[in-house]
């Protein structure tokens, strides 16, 4: 019974851990940044959606759905006002200056983060996907986990599809291998 339990609950934690890390992977190994910040920007999301879903009354897929545009919109005003001035450099002082951007942006949301919504922490309340359960060898596993490693598993089947079978994943795999040879037109 234990040994159940323990197996469902590392697979949604590890479900949760490897989206975030597929995420890190992505912009680390593609855009080539050393992104600091992305813990911070993923809290932001979760900031936005409680925002949106708890004190808002939206639906959860709308908050869902504004707190992924929210924080790509920020991360994209970072990128082009933050990080890209850095790009001309030489690659050491690309990297550093990536961190230390980064790094400093993680702090700077942080405390923004802090001030706006408090160090107190929130409840999410999502109606029948939280109450739902389902019995699993004589363990109940709630809906929402359930939807959060299925959620993983329909993510890694689209990036392995967009990885191996487009011109985007051949593109993408093509600036992992070799980024200059990439942007030969």
């Amino acid at each position: 019974m234990v040994l159940v339990e323990g197996i469902i609950n590392g697979l949604i934690a590890g479900s949760i851990l490897a989206m975030f890390a597929a995420s890190f992977t992505l912009v680390f190994g593609v855009m080539d940044i050393p992104n600091m910040a992305h813990a911070a920007l993923f809290a932001g999301g979760a900031y936005v959606f409680f925002h949106i879903q708890n004190q808002m009354g939206l639906p959860w897929i709308l908050a869902l759905v504004a707190a992924i545009v929210t924080i790509g919109v920020l991360s994209a005003v970072i990128e082009q006002y933050l990080l890209s001035p850095l790009y001309d450099r030489d690659e050491r002082e690309y990297v550093f200056g990536v961190i230390l951007v980064t790094l400093g942006v993680s702090f700077i949301l942080e405390r923004l983060y802090a001030n706006v919504f408090g160090s107190r922490p929130f409840y999410l309340e999502l109606g029948a996907v939280e109450e739902g359960q389902i019995a699993i060898a004589d363990t109940s596993v709630v809906y929402l986990d359930l939807l959060v490693v299925a959620t993983a598993i329909g993510s890694f089947a689209f990036l392995h599809w967009l990885n191996n079978h487009t011109m985007v994943g051949y593109g993408l795999r093509a600036i992992v291998q070799d980024r200059e040879l990439a942007n030969i037109k």
